[in-house]
């Protein structure tokens, strides 16, 4: 009986680091490699692109930076939390 125990808080513990440790496991930068890229429908971006990752509380902020194929820059950001909810854009 208290192997059992000593098991299913193990599992427990494990679980919980896990959930603790999700965001920071997605969070950091990108590159897009444009020559390794295949982009169907549409033209390539003509520029560099990047891509940031940061963990907030309860969720994730992205970030994108580039060039699309005119040449004009761009800019995307939002965020999503892991509450299971749809969230605004």
């Amino acid at each position: 009986m208290k192997r059992a125990m000593s098991v299913l808080i193990a599992i427990g513990f494990c679980f919980a680091v896990n959930a603790a440790l999700a965001a920071d496991v997605f969070s950091g930068n990108w590159k897009v490699n444009l020559a390794k890229s295949k982009y169907s429908p549409g033209p390539a971006p003509k520029g560099p692109n990047f891509s940031k990752i940061e963990a907030i509380p309860g969720g994730l902020k992205f970030t994108n930076d580039g060039v699309n194929a005119e040449g004009k820059p761009t800019h995307n950001e939002w965020s999503g939390k892991f509450d299971g909810k749809d969230n605004p854009v």
